[in-house]
């Protein structure tokens, strides 16, 4: 799925060639990140998911989808491929499930028998049944949700555009913790990554590690100033260059006007 795993960290033990080789090359996958499980090549191209044949590039299937994902990646999750807005049998291309009333948009996470995904209009993480569909659970933020949900140790972790991080109960929704960022942003939609115990995600104009259990950033990042602090800081550096400039002139003149000693 979205970054490797539940807590995308982005980490694969896979060796590679110290040397490119194009082995092949399909048209698809404008704006999507590829999903690699089984042999195939899970991609979502605007309004279409493909399933691509990972040793030569063949497509196997493609599937129209109900609306356009630009941005998003496919999650897989036994023998089935989960959208933001439906999921499909991985090996047929079969549509299983449609659950596009709630309008998600980011890359989905599925871990024990849910998906997990943020909707823009709905301005809302959702929790769903990963076999029928059926929402579970809604947690509803002051902003769009872009980021993808990062998932551990039963607690899911997202970003909204009102400015704040999240932790939430995986089962349940409840609320754990949320941190406003700072300086206060418009949006947010960096997905969290975790590892050993350490949230990492991006807001504010600064990248924070919090422990899972406490929204106290560890360590506290330096605050970056903004355009209005840097304007006055300016101004009041010219103003005090112009002061000193003018001081210097006038006692020039009071010495020029002195009159020489006999």
């Amino acid at each position: 799925m979205f970054h490797h795993d539940l807590t995308h960290s982005g980490h694969s033990t896979s060796s590679v060639p110290t040397t490119p080789v194009v082995l092949w090359m399909s048209p698809k996958g404008y704006g999507g990140s590829p999903v690699v499980a089984d042999g195939y090549v899970y991609i979502l191209d605007l309004d279409y998911l493909y399933c691509i044949d990972a040793s030569d590039g063949r497509q196997i299937w493609n599937q129209s989808l109900p609306a356009g994902l630009p941005n998003s990646c496919p999650a897989v999750y036994e023998g089935y491929v989960y959208t933001p807005l439906t999921a499909y049998n991985a090996s047929t291309g079969e549509l299983v499930l449609n659950y596009a009333n709630y309008q998600g948009y980011s890359s989905p996470t599925v871990a024990e028998g849910i998906i997990y995904f943020g909707s823009v209009f709905a301005k809302s993480l959702f929790a769903l049944n990963a076999t029928t569909g059926g929402k579970i659970w809604k947690y509803t933020t002051g902003g769009e949700v872009t980021s993808s949900p990062a998932i551990a140790d039963g607690h899911v972790y997202f970003e909204s555009w009102d400015g704040n991080i999240y932790a939430l109960d995986a089962l349940t929704g409840n609320e754990v913790w949320n941190y406003t960022f700072s300086p206060t942003v418009n949006y947010a939609d960096s997905s969290p990554a975790i590892v050993d115990g350490v949230v990492y995600a991006a807001g504010g104009d600064a990248l924070y590690a919090f422990g899972t259990t406490t929204p106290t950033p560890s360590p506290s990042p330096s605050t970056p100033l903004s355009d209005l602090q840097l304007t006055v800081i300016v101004v009041i550096a010219v103003v005090v260059i112009i002061v000193a400039f003018f001081l210097a002139y006038r006692m020039r003149r009071r010495e020029a006007k002195s009159p020489s000693p006999v």
